[in-house]
Formats: C-alpha cells, structure tokens, sequence
C-alpha cells in the first residue's frame, strides 16, 4: 500500500490525473523493488540483462539519461514532473481528509508508459553512482494517470512523444495510431499474412542490414497517407478498406515474392540491386492500389506489370548492353531518368548507384507503377 499525501486532481490531455510528491529515495526503493516498472515503446528503453550490481541493463543510454545523473549527483537537477501511470492489477482510492486529499495504491505499483522512463533511469543510475551524493530528500513533482497500459497511456504516449521531443515516428504511430489512414496502415500489417510483426519494423525507423525485414511500420503508413485517397472514416469503411489492401498485397505478391516474407539471405541479395523492396517502391504500390480501389477494380492479374523484364540498350553498372533484367533493377535506366536513383562516387572512388527518398522521387514512383499497371 503506498500513500500519498497533499494530492491533487488535475487534467492533462483531456485525462484526470493526480499530482503527488515523492522523495528521491523513495522512488529508488520503488525501482529496486519493481514497484516503479520502468520502459515504454520507445527502443532505448528495452531491458537487455541485468548488471553486476543487480540494476537492470538497457538497449541504449542516451546522453540526456547521463546529463541528469550528473545534475542529480550535484543536486542541481531540473526534472520538472515525472509521469506515471499504474501497472495491471493496481487498485486506488481518493479519501477526502481535513489536510486535503490523499491517495492510496495497492497492488504491483506504477509504470512510465506514457512518460519519464529517461528521467526515473537517471535517478536510477544516480543512485548506483560511488560515491553517491544525490540527495534522497530531493521532492519530486508525480503526475499519476490512473490506469493501466492500454489506448489512454498509448494515446498519450503519442501525444507526449510528438509534440515536443519526438520519438522515431515508426514507434509513434505504431503505438498509437492518430488519423485514420494510420489505423489503416496498422490493420494492414495485422491482417496480412505477408507482413505482420515479422516483416514489419516497429521500433525504428529503418530496417537493420541484419533484419529480414521489409519497411519500418513508419515507411508503410507514410504510404498510404501519402497515397490512399478513400477515408476510412469508420468502422465498417476501415474494415472494407483493409480487406482490400491485404486481397491486393496477397496478389502483389505472386508476382513480387519479395514483399513477402523471405529469408536473411533474399533479403540482403536485393538490398542495392532492386528497388522491389524499398521504402520509395512502397508509395508505388500503395498508388496502385489506390488506383484499383478508386476505378472499383479487384483485377489484380494487372499487377503482371510488376514484374516485367527490360531488355538494357547500354551498359549499366552491374550488367552488359543486351541483358535482359528485372524492370525493378537498379540497372534500368528509367530509374535514373525518373531520378529515382542517383550517380555518386564513395570515398574509394567507386561509382554506385543511391536511392533518393524525397517527395520527388516518392512521385515519380508512384507515377511509374500507375503508369505500368494501366498499360
């Protein structure tokens, strides 16, 4: 049972919420004891191990987590308020007393998904500094939103995290989608079997060289913003709408494997040969979809244009004059001419072939798959 005095009820994001006070040293007890549970959608935060000294190890620590440790060990730290919300399973109670309100917790304690988990790792690594000379009588301000992790915390966790300091807009949109073209975009990726968690990235907002992985969640709903004319305004029009989309990238893939799900391997031998599976080539897609969607066809057999062959008039950097390729290569010489891709040099002197993502080339994409599924 934790019980906190002096409380008081405000708003914040069109939300109830509580504001307390609680010592430094408290909230280091609560930490080591997990009444606290730190992390939130953002990356940085992902638990890896567990050090020596039994805190916990996380995926990365970023300059403004140490920042604070060291203004918090000189006890001249500008937190402002920390933002918690409660663990599953914890229960609360207002009681109105003579000295103001008071609350009281039971159950497994409080989280940081909306907000501060930086902030609480500072304290924390604050607290395992030698020596340690940050004060436990520091107060601290507590916003507490009284529930679990669910559509307020993630709503608000989006709120916070886009306005202000952004996260990575993969993690924002992913964790909770604003517009209705993103929640879209998520019922896509959830209901095909093409893509889904394993084909999808949701935490950053590129795909690791390692990854077999497709796009980032951010690449996919920038697409069908960008793209998809039609509103899914409602229930009934979001689920017509999806089902459309994941029929149409069912049949995209038959001829484009690659949008699938593919091995390491696969994935890594067209990563710089073939734009099938680029972030740029998603904005195509999506446009040819919209364009089915928009003229009322399900004719998907016009999706055989993706996968054309070329048949090259000169030599490209990978092939010979005669060559018969993959409309999709990087060799085409549509791609530069769209200004797709680019000419560069490296530092070895060695000419490549660049991918350019701007709105530009997004465009021409799309104008190039329109233009393809139409003849």
């Amino acid at each position: 049972m934790y019980t906190f005095t002096n409380v008081q009820v405000i708003d914040d994001g069109g939300q109830e919420a509580l504001q307390a006070v609680i010592t430094t040293g408290q909230i280091i007890n609560m930490i080591k004891t997990g009444e606290v549970k730190i992390g939130n959608p953002r990356p940085d935060h992902d638990i890896t191990g567990v050090t020596r000294n039994g805190s916990l190890r996380y995926r990365k620590t970023a300059s403004r987590v140490k920042d604070w440790a060291e203004d918090l060990l000189k006890n001249q730290a500008v937190l402002g308020n920390l933002t918690w919300n409660l663990q599953e399973g914890t229960e609360y109670e207002v009681e109105e007393t003579d000295r103001g309100l008071r609350l009281h917790v039971s159950g497994p304690g409080f989280a940081t998904d909306i907000d501060s988990a930086s902030r609480m790792r500072a304290i924390e690594m604050a607290s395992n500094a030698n020596p340690n000379t940050m004060d436990p009588e520091t107060r601290i301000s507590v916003r507490i939103f009284p529930f679990a992790r669910g559509e307020e915390t993630n709503k608000l966790f989006w709120i916070y995290n886009q306005i202000g300091e952004k996260v990575s807009n993969t993690v924002a949109k992913a964790t909770y989608q604003g517009t209705s073209h993103q929640r879209l975009a998520k019922q896509l990726m959830l209901q095909s079997r093409h893509l889904g968690l394993d084909n999808i990235e949701t935490k950053f907002d590129t795909v690791s060289k390692n990854s077999p992985k497709l796009v980032a969640f951010g690449t996919l709903s920038g697409a069908i913003e960008a793209n998809w004319v039609a509103d899914p305004y409602d229930g009934a029009a979001l689920q017509e709408q999806t089902q459309f989309l994941v029929d149409f990238w069912d049949a995209l893939v038959t001829y484009r494997p690659e949008l699938g799900q593919v091995p390491l391997a696969v994935r890594q031998a067209g990563r710089g040969t073939s734009l099938a599976a680029t972030a740029v080539a998603m904005h195509g897609y999506i446009a040819v979809a919209n364009a089915l969607y928009q003229s009322g066809s399900r004719d998907f057999t016009r999706l055989g244009g993706m996968q054309e062959k070329v048949t090259l008039t000169a030599k490209g950097l990978k092939h010979r004059a005669g060559d018969v390729i993959d409309w999709l290569d990087y060799d085409n010489p549509e791609w530069l001419t769209r200004g797709v891709l680019v000419h560069a040099t490296d530092k070895k002197g060695v000419t490549k072939l660049t991918l350019r993502m701007s709105f530009q080339t997004r465009k021409a994409m799309a104008d190039a798959m329109v233009t393809r599924l139409n003849k």
